[in-house]
């Protein structure tokens, strides 16, 4: 199948044992200069690939080997060229133009085209393609095409440098030599310099001014000996007389006191360090009066503050928590409580009742605690709950609305054609929903991985068009085979699949379903 045509060659892809390779088929009136022939027949020219003349029906071919390498057209179908990819290339097709003169052929004769410029898979190194039928030397013409070529059609990533407007101004240079181009190409290559690093601000070091020592918290035994009076070795108190209260100490309080002192610390402490770090004094060196009196007014609010805080309101809390406790006990000689009513109360021994018989007591009412027990639970016979009711498959739930009936899947779902293959026995399947699914055993590059060593990075890749599906080999190694064949079909070449057919990538047999 030719792939372009030309007034004076044209292309088209063979096959033959494990390799795939690119024909250029020359016309009747191309003549072929003998002495480049030779030169590329007899010597390896870096980044050229390995061509070979043979005839056939007085027509000359020149086939070059391509397996394992895509075309730039192929690579650029699905993502953009990046700056160190494309600069890769430049310096690749630099270093053939420095050969190529070496070996005296023509500049002319390397064919710049992205259906024709082939890279391997997983990097960038170009291998370009000579013609041996010109004579005379284009210079970098072809090269300044190719690049513009390249970004006009945006096959660049952009960048957040300015490199596209630095290499259209390079090759736009009239003045641009090989020796030139070459040193632009190092210096764009090289990464760039880390920027400088910044050092921190310094911040000024006071010395520490020595604080006034915060008295330390008594111990709780400290706290309960002072509390407690003295005894006193004497006669006991006569009844009915009161003892005197004596005052105790809050432990709330001692804690107020311990942190109002530390407050009035950390206070001198900042005071100190601002007035040796010249906060209170002018640029001219005079005392700043303001600051001075705006800092003095700011410690006496917050000294106020934290007062009130401390001790008044939390004394107010703690007396009326103690009013809200409950009732007071009862004071020493106060009065008993009134007798409890002679209703049901036996009479005592020894008084006569009126009437001359005795009555009979009252049925004695059942005494209630003033803090009865709870009753033990009556334990109910239990029941095991009913396992919750699934939704049946009819697209109903127990309190959900009816779905809609089932929409046909569209071209883009898995109602499309697929490959099935099995591994390590469990069935895969490749769904083909994209216009272009790749399959090899890079998973950089392809849309499915085959866990093969003998499968191509980029083996082939299965076309859907218009309801129909075909696939492609790309110059894989070990070529693609079609229902049980033994001859591998041709590279880069459309071949329709129908249902059923059986398609084997180097050892990995699947089965094409639509």
């Amino acid at each position: 199948m030719k792939l372009t045509k030309e007034p004076e060659y044209s292309f088209h892809y063979e096959t033959e044992a494990n390799a795939s390779f690119l024909v250029a088929e020359l016309g009747e009136e191309t003549p072929l200069v003998q002495y480049q022939m030779k030169m590329l027949e007899n010597n390896h020219i870096a980044h050229l690939l390995d061509a070979q003349k043979y005839q056939q029906d007085e027509t000359v071919k020149i086939r070059y080997n391509v397996t394992g390498r895509m075309s730039l057209a192929q690579v650029t179908e699905r993502e953009k060229i990046q700056r160190e990819e494309f600069l890769t290339l430049l310096a690749g097709l630099l270093e053939c133009y420095e050969d190529l003169s070496e070996y005296q052929l023509s500049a002319q004769g390397l064919l710049l085209d992205d259906a024709y410029i082939f890279v391997r898979t997983g990097g960038f190194e170009p291998d370009f393609i000579f013609l041996p039928i010109f004579q005379e030397d284009g210079g970098l013409e072809g090269l300044r095409r190719f690049v513009r070529e390249m970004v006009m059609n945006s096959r660049l990533a952009s960048t957040n440098d300015n490199f596209i407007q630095r290499l259209l101004d390079t090759f736009n240079d009239q003045q641009l030599t090989l020796e030139s181009l070459q040193k632009e190409v190092a210096q764009m290559r090289r990464p760039a310099a880390p920027p400088p690093a910044v050092e921190p601000p310094r911040v000024p070091v006071f010395d520490p001014v020595p604080a006034d020592p915060v008295p330390s918290a008594p111990s709780p035994a400290e706290e309960a000996q002072e509390a407690a009076p003295p005894k006193k070795k004497g006669r006991k108190p006569e009844k009915g007389s009161k003892k005197p209260k004596e005052p105790k100490e809050k432990n709330g309080s001692s804690k107020g006191s311990i942190l109002f002192t530390a407050l009035q610390a950390v206070l001198v402490l900042v005071l100190a360090l601002a007035v040796k770090s010249g906060f209170f004094f002018t640029e001219a060196g005079t005392l700043n009066v303001s600051y001075v009196i705006g800092c003095l007014i700011a410690a006496a609010g917050l000294d106020v503050v934290v007062y009130r805080e401390l001790f008044v309101n939390n004394k107010k809390k703690t007396d009326g928590a103690g009013k809200a406790g409950g009732k007071k006990p009862a004071k020493a000689g106060a009065k008993k409580p009134p007798k409890a009513s002679k209703v049901g109360k036996e009479p005592k021994a020894g008084k006569a009742f009126k009437g001359g018989k005795k009555p009979e007591p009252a049925p004695a009412e059942p005494v209630r605690e003033a803090n009865p027990a709870p009753a033990a639970p009556v334990s109910a016979p239990v029941v095991s709950a009913p396992p919750p009711v699934q939704a049946l498959h009819t697209g109903r739930g127990l309190d959900m609305e009816p779905v809609e009936d089932t929409v046909v899947m569209g071209a883009d779902g898995f109602g499309t054609g697929y490959l099935e293959y099995f591994e390590n026995g469990l069935a895969v399947r490749i769904h083909l929903n994209q216009d272009v699914t790749r399959v090899g055993s890079r998973a950089q590059s392809v849309d499915h991985v085959l866990l093969s060593h003998k499968v191509s990075k980029v083996h082939a890749e299965f076309i859907r068009r218009n309801g129909r599906y075909f696939m492609r080999d790309i110059n894989s190694t070990n070529g693609t085979y079609l229902n049980g064949s033994r001859e591998r079909i041709v590279s880069n070449q459309e071949i329709e699949l129908h249902d059923g057919d059986r398609v084997r990538l180097a050892d990995v047999e699947l089965v094409f379903k639509c």
